[in-house]
């Protein structure tokens, strides 16, 4: 059944990260996710592909929403945060078995959306830049923009600080 082939390859490619971020939950609003360009990211430009990004940004979305515990509220709270808009800048490509790291982070509250921003890193130079709005279903529903401030606020951090796609230490 190709469902359950694609849940299986789901399972397999985020388990590992889950169980490392339920270890590590220490409340954390920086997630910097440790990660390698595997071979089967790669495509003929001997490159991980453009279509492995989103993937690779939503292991460092898990990490840092179970890292800093909103995930768990939120499911106690029967909330559902869902993807509704998603925006990649390419700047640099990621080779093959190249190590890079996921800087993710929540930095605002749009409305009804949150804003999750994610910086691949190798060093202090920034490889990509994504940003994901989430959209929160609770149990009757899309969610207010004041119910949504209300149960996100508190995993809100800055953003990070980067010029021309590098990244500024403070």
């Amino acid at each position: 059944n190709p469902l359950h082939t694609r849940m299986l390859g789901y399972l397999v490619r985020t388990l590992p990260t889950v169980l490392r971020a339920r270890v590590n939950a220490d409340g954390s609003l920086v997630s910097r996710l440790p990660l390698r360009v595997h071979l089967r990211q790669i495509d003929l430009n001997r490159h991980m592909n453009q279509a492995q990004y989103p993937a690779v940004m939503e292991l460092g979305r898990t990490d840092l929403l179970i890292r800093n515990r909103a995930w768990l509220d939120w499911r106690d709270d029967g909330i559902n945060p869902v993807v509704a808009k998603q925006t990649i800048q390419y700047r640099r490509e990621l080779k093959p078995l190249q190590r890079f790291v996921v800087d993710s982070r929540l930095t605002g509250i749009e409305g009804r959306f949150a804003v999750i921003q994610h910086h691949l890193l190798v060093g202090d130079r920034v490889h990509a830049k994504g940003e994901v709005e989430l959209l929160f279903v609770g149990p009757d529903g899309v969610m207010s923009p004041d119910a949504v401030r209300a149960v996100s606020e508190n995993y809100v951090t800055e953003p990070l600080v980067v010029e021309d796609w590098v990244v500024v230490t403070p």
